[in-house]
């Protein structure tokens, strides 16, 4: 439901929009091309009208608000790093190795969850890293590896926790969905963006000349980041000398680029069931662009990189984290369960054997009409198989590691044999592990609705 402070903001930004197209003259005032350059302007300064959908039903209801940076984790520093020309520095933990960046063969970006607990989550990092340090067998596990833990500020919540240059994002969830952020002022820095710098500044090999891996890793919240960053984020560089990963732990949600879902979805209830941050509709960040046109695309590229998938397969409340009726009609109330139907959906949509991944759980008609159609009439599909031509014929080349015992813990995925693989190992060593019997159960006939 809309706030009155939101339908004012609404009715500011259409008046503004009204006033601005009134005075263009009449031979511009339809020009596509300009009305895209009047988009990015107008998508920075009116922050607060433009919201994923998740972010928008959500409210700021329960946020967490920090004081502070943290204590300072072991083995690193605090260190702020320009991104781009926004004036803006993004604040980190950054590891006190190697002593020469300039030797450093890894680097290993660690992205904290909703409570925004950079420094918890560089510690998590850094234990696994030096268990699979000392162990040996794992390429990327090298002696000369760089930490690194962002740390996304919220500016309606963190006020006396970060500098005047300090980049921070409106509620503490706008930065999950890579929208703009609103401090310093005028900045509209994406957080995609942000990623984007660490991308640039680790594959320049004239200050790296030895880097060969470049591993971007979340869980929760910042699970759903990575996730959504690994779909729009930018071509990786030198891809002769460099691999670059995305390790997406636990999220609640993961992105949908055609209308297919695991399970019913009573739409009535739930109008904004295919909006971004799940589908491909009303893309709210300010970074690239997603939609029914480009989703193709942006899938065949996103199965050709080296996504990981972590999943705690005691991930099960059926309570906590996104609770909201578009994330349930991903795979119902459990995020382990939304997890295991992301990975039969890709592959169904690529177009790989049907009969393979009928040991994951949810239906999937269109893409799978000799096993989806259990006569669920309310389960959203693709029109026809025909109409998803354009995503069929790639192989996805990511892995899955499901990980006994472990439930919605960032400490428990990555700590474990399996979930070092994942963040340190080769794409073929980090899969493992096997979907649970009862999560078939758990969705057939399921329908997710906002009653």
């Amino acid at each position: 439901m809309l706030t009155s402070k939101r339908l004012l903001q609404a009715f500011v930004l259409l008046l503004s929009v009204a006033t601005l197209a009134s005075c263009l003259p009449a031979s511009l005032a339809g020009d596509a091309s300009l009305n895209r350059a009047f988009e990015a302007p107008w998508t920075t300064r009116m922050l607060l009208t433009r919201r994923d959908a998740f972010t928008d039903v959500r409210g700021t209801s329960g946020d967490v608000s920090l004081s502070s940076v943290g204590k300072r984790p072991g083995g690193a520093y605090a260190r702020s790093l320009p991104v781009g020309g926004s004036g803006g520095r993004i604040f980190t933990w950054y590891s006190k190795t190697p002593h020469n960046e300039a030797d450093a063969e890894s680097a290993f970006i660690v992205i904290h969850g909703v409570n925004r607990n950079a420094h918890t989550y560089f510690s998590v990092l850094n234990k696994a890293y030096t268990a699979a340090r000392d162990a040996g067998g794992y390429a990327s596990a090298a002696a000369n590896s760089i930490r690194v833990a962002p740390l996304f500020f919220s500016t309606a919540r963190d006020g006396g926790a970060y500098d005047s240059d300090a980049l921070a994002w409106g509620d503490s969830n706008r930065w999950t969905a890579g929208e703009a952020s609103t401090h310093p002022p005028n900045s509209g820095v994406s957080s995609f963006a942000v990623l984007d710098m660490f991308l640039d500044r680790f594959s320049d090999r004239s200050a790296y000349p030895r880097m060969k891996t470049i591993t971007f890793v979340a869980h929760g919240g910042g699970g759903q980041f990575l996730q959504r960053y690994a779909v729009m984020g930018k071509d990786k560089p030198a891809p002769d000398r460099l691999s670059v990963r995305y390790v997406v732990g636990d999220p609640s949600s993961m992105l949908y680029f055609t209308p297919d879902r695991p399970v019913g979805v009573d739409v009535a209830s739930c109008p904004t069931w295919n909006d971004y941050r799940y589908g491909v509709n009303g893309y709210s960040a300010n970074y690239a662009s997603l939609n029914t046109g480009n989703a193709a695309s942006l899938f065949r590229r996103y199965a050709e990189r080296d996504v990981r998938y972590v999943v705690g397969l005691a991930d099960t409340s059926g309570e906590e984290g996104d609770q909201f009726c578009m994330a349930r009609g991903l795979g119902g109330t459990k995020r382990r369960n939304r997890s295991l139907a992301y990975w039969k959906y890709i592959h169904l949509l690529a177009g790989h054997r049907a009969d393979d991944y009928q040991g994951f759980p949810g239906r999937f008609p269109t893409l799978d009409p000799k096993h989806g159609d259990n006569g669920q009439a309310n389960i959203p599909r693709s029109r026809s198989l025909s109409s998803t031509a354009a995503f069929r014929g790639r192989k996805v080349h990511h892995a899955l590691a499901l990980i006994q015992g472990a439930g919605h813990s960032v400490s428990q995925v990555y700590a474990s044999d399996l979930g070092r693989r994942a963040l340190f190992g080769s794409r073929g060593e980090a899969s493992g592990g096997s979907p649970p019997a009862d999560a078939i159960a758990d969705l057939d006939g399921y329908t997710a609705s906002a009653n």
